[in-house]
């Protein structure tokens, strides 16, 4: 505490990847020290070189305790790294089950779409080979969560409908449902 109080900007620092203290504490599950990190003034929704918030790193990591300590602080589970990542899709793209749960539960959004492939967060488990969390998307995932819409539209997606449209129908939908790929999955 001493070193803070005589020099709070040491908070700030950053190493090679314009990672703070908090960020590397929280990708690490270091949740005593990220808890007085955020209780010296650290800032939770500062981002790395790539806009990787603590949060991205706590979900890349599975930490959930840690996820769910900056969420209680304030930690947006909406919040959009530089390349579209949320951090549900971090959590998915690890195959962390239990952090993209408790995300979910806490309001992230389903069928958000990364910028460069255009993924949403069931693409990213799938792609990874993350069956369990793929079968949870698939088919729990949306009874208990609300699913924005892919467009400026108020439209219901499931997450499967939403993955199983290219990247081109995902923005082109407009006020209609996806049926087919729906009962596809049945």
């Amino acid at each position: 505490e001493w070193i803070v109080a005589k020099d709070p900007a040491i908070l700030y620092a950053r190493n090679h990847a314009e990672a703070q203290p908090l960020h590397v504490a929280c990708g690490n599950g270091q949740l005593a020290l990220a808890r007085w990190l955020l209780n010296m003034g650290a800032k939770l929704e500062s981002g790395d070189a790539k806009g990787l918030r603590s949060l991205h790193r706590a979900c890349q990591g599975g930490h959930l305790e840690t996820a769910k300590v900056l969420v209680v602080e304030g930690a947006s589970v909406e919040a959009c790294a530089d390349n579209g990542v949320w951090p549900l899709h971090s959590a998915c793209l690890y195959g962390h089950l239990e952090v993209a749960q408790f995300l979910v539960q806490a309001g992230a959004p389903l069928d958000v779409l990364t910028k460069q492939h255009r993924l949403t967060p069931l693409d990213c488990a799938r792609r990874r080979g993350h069956t369990e969390l793929v079968a949870w998307l698939a088919e729990g995932a949306p009874m208990r969560a609300h699913v924005r819409s892919v467009s400026s539209h108020s439209v219901r997606l499931t997450p499967l409908c939403v993955s199983s449209l290219g990247s081109g129908q995902a923005r082109r939908v407009r006020g209609r449902r996806c049926q087919a790929s729906a009962a596809r999955a049945r």
